[in-house]
């Protein structure tokens, strides 16, 4: 190095005009080491998280004699492009006990901001320091849509398909919707026999009927008419949050009701009974059917 340590070292540049008037500035410093603490955060330097995700970064840090003696870690937040350049988020502090790691709980940053982790370390021996910096960008989490999963419906009956345990990730565990948080777009399509058919076998009765107020459609519910076939259909719920979009599906496959033996009736009531006639002697019967099922006599 040009520079001994403990050193005081003077520097005057002087500038003139050409008019011969001159002035000049004189700036002083001390050495006091020639070498810088080292300072590696694990990872990229570049990284994205959830809300949901907690915030874990872990350092390593030494001096010149490769140990870390007279070092003392500092960790920042920085918050970027705030008013007036980077604003400095002081109420982020890690709750790791290691000076080393950097912590945080989720949902402690916001969605749609970009923040700077910015470690710094101080050599208190040599009276240096040095920093390095992650930038950490925060999205949010896809929806989830819940509206259970494949069922079969008798003919005749009604079903109700409830998505209420959809949810948003974003959401501290607990917290609760408003009416306008979701949009619910319920959808329905024939699979077979006819693929890409409307669902003109399925009565929709109501899409609200939870009695919930707004026009949030958590429910769908369904009547099946009754067919000659048993089709099958796919109910998809499109569930839709500022800007975020994801859908669901499952499978309703129509299934007909279970089959009730007719009555039979047969006159006369003697005929469980033997009964003699001659060879040239007619017989005549009287039946009698029905049931509460429909059916070919």
């Amino acid at each position: 190095s040009l520079f001994e340590i403990n050193s005081f070292y003077s520097f005057k540049i002087e500038l003139c005009s050409f008019l011969g008037a001159c002035g000049f500035g004189i700036y002083q410093f001390r050495v006091i080491s020639q070498s810088l603490p080292t300072v590696f955060i694990f990872g990229d330097d570049y990284r994205e998280i959830f809300v949901s995700s907690a915030v874990f970064l872990n350092s390593q840090i030494s001096n010149c004699n490769n140990n870390e003696d007279g070092l003392h870690s500092l960790w920042q937040v920085f918050e970027v492009g705030g008013i007036g350049g980077d604003i400095e988020i002081k109420s982020l502090t890690s709750i790791s006990t290691d000076a080393r790691v950097f912590q945080l709980n989720p949902y402690s940053l916001l969605s749609s901001r970009t923040y700077q982790i910015r470690l710094t370390v101080f050599d208190s021996i040599r009276y240096t320091s040095t920093s390095k910096t992650t930038a950490i960008s925060v999205v949010s989490s896809p929806l989830v849509a819940v509206i259970g999963g494949s069922i079969t419906v008798r003919m005749k009956q009604s079903h109700i398909f409830d998505a209420r345990n959809s949810y948003d990730p974003d959401l501290k565990p607990g917290a609760q919707l408003s009416d306008t948080d979701f949009t619910y777009v319920w959808t329905c399509n024939q699979l077979t026999p006819n693929l890409g058919e409307d669902c003109s076998g399925i009565f929709v009765l109501d899409n609200n009927d939870d009695g919930n107020p707004g026009d949030r459609r958590d429910t769908f519910r369904v009547y099946i008419k009754q067919t000659n076939y048993m089709p099958t259909y796919k109910i998809t719920l499109v569930l839709r949050k500022d800007t975020r979009r994801t859908e669901s599906s499952i499978k309703l496959t129509v299934q007909a009701n279970d089959k009730v033996l007719p009555n039979v009736y047969v006159n006369p009531s003697s005929f469980s009974k033997a009964i003699s006639v001659r060879e040239s002697e007619q017989l005549a019967f009287v039946g009698r059917v029905d049931g509460a099922c429909d059916f070919n006599r």
